[in-house]
């Protein structure tokens, strides 16, 4: 080999060893865009789903808040925007027992009716009244801290009110199948307490004291369609409830569950509470939020 072929070997080195820098470089370029676009998709993404949610929100919030239409008039609404569409299914949960402001009675009888079997039913009113009291001295069948260190549970009641209706699986003494029977009938979103038995479903209805179960259905097939004359059957039944039930009481906070439809996506199911702006400097505020 001769120096001018030795010269001419080690330049083609040079000169691949360059290439595959250069290819590398490249590589790491279109990498890099790729990673870009990808996170301008997800943005884009995003920001179409916040405005569906916004949008479902603000016309809920219009309807049910301040023009006073019923549940049932906006349930089932599919509003559509450039960016997809957004179903709403909506409920009131001033037809729902409040675990944090219910009277006993109705929480008791609750559990009564769901086929719990894991204690009496007043013991369990007096579990939920324990985990929510801000003291450490359990109530006559209830159940504080020490209890539940005993049953080797990894909690304790945190002596605040219920944050969610999943706590009721918290609960000493509560399975997991006493809890998906009891949660239909409890909510967190009721701060009244009081039944709102024009928005109740029917097992609910029948847990309430001074109403049978023949009264529950004849309230369900009197309110639909609603008249005046209905409205006024339905408060004589409500009667005897005293302080427990209501007729048709003005929504505090609304749950919506959103169903976010966009092209070439899969669908998104977004759960979430509005109330209305006690200060009036919004239409509505955004209780809780979650997938």
């Amino acid at each position: 080999m001769t120096r001018a072929d030795r010269r001419s070997g080690f330049v083609m080195v040079s000169v691949l060893a360059v290439l595959a820098v250069l290819a590398a470089l490249v590589a790491a370029l279109v990498l890099i865009a790729r990673a870009n676009v990808a996170a301008g998709l997800a943005a884009r993404n995003d920001l179409s789903e916040r405005s569906l949610i916004q949008a479902a929100k603000e016309a809920a919030a219009y309807e049910l808040l301040l023009a006073g239409l019923r549940v049932s008039d906006v349930d089932g609404q599919e509003i559509r925007l450039d960016a997809g569409s957004v179903r709403l299914a909506v409920t009131n949960p001033a037809g729902r027992i409040d675990l944090n402001a219910s009277d006993p009675a109705l929480i008791a009888n609750a559990y009564a009716a769901s086929g719990a079997k894991g204690m009496k039913p007043g013991a369990f009113a007096a579990r939920v009244i324990d985990w929510r009291d801000d003291d450490d001295t359990p109530g006559p069948d209830g159940a504080e801290a020490t209890a539940y260190r005993q049953g080797r549970l990894p909690w304790t009641p945190p002596n605040h009110a219920f944050l969610s209706v999943d706590e009721i699986g918290h609960i000493a003494g509560v399975s997991a199948d006493d809890a998906a029977r009891l949660k239909p009938y409890f909510t967190v979103d009721n701060p009244a307490g009081v039944i709102d038995v024009l928005a109740a479903p029917e097992r609910v209805l029948a847990v309430i004291p001074g109403l049978d179960s023949r009264s529950a259905r004849l309230i369900v097939t009197l309110r639909t369609p609603l008249d005046d004359d209905r409205q006024a059957r339905i408060e004589q039944l409500v009667q005897p409830c005293g302080k427990l039930a209501a007729a048709g009481r003005p929504a505090i906070i609304i749950e919506l569950e959103l169903t976010i439809r966009r092209p070439g996506l899969a669908d998104r199911v977004v759960r979430t509470a509005i109330a209305g702006d006690p200060d009036g400097k919004r239409p509505f505020r955004t209780i809780s939020e979650s997938e």
